[in-house]
């Protein structure tokens, strides 16, 4: 992961409506699939570049492309 850009960073609640599955579901996702995470005391944040990397390789680009449009929705221009 590089640092010198600003990571945006996703929760599990986050993913887990993206995705539309339940927060225990985003946590099986990170032990059983590869869902990148890293671990900030007792919570998970997900890098939101490569939580679409780890996607891209899973869903078909329609889909990916309309996640993306969700993310950046609420980012500040």
């Amino acid at each position: 992961m590089e640092f010198d850009t600003p990571t945006q960073w996703l929760t599990a609640a986050e993913i887990s409506a993206i995705l539309r599955v339940t927060t225990q579901t985003v946590r099986n996702l990170t032990y059983s699939h590869g869902l990148p995470v890293v671990k900030v005391g007792h919570s998970l944040r997900f890098p939101r570049d490569k939580f679409l990397d780890w996607l891209r390789d899973r869903a078909d680009e329609t889909r990916v492309k309309a996640i993306e449009a969700f993310l950046t929705k609420d980012k500040p221009q």
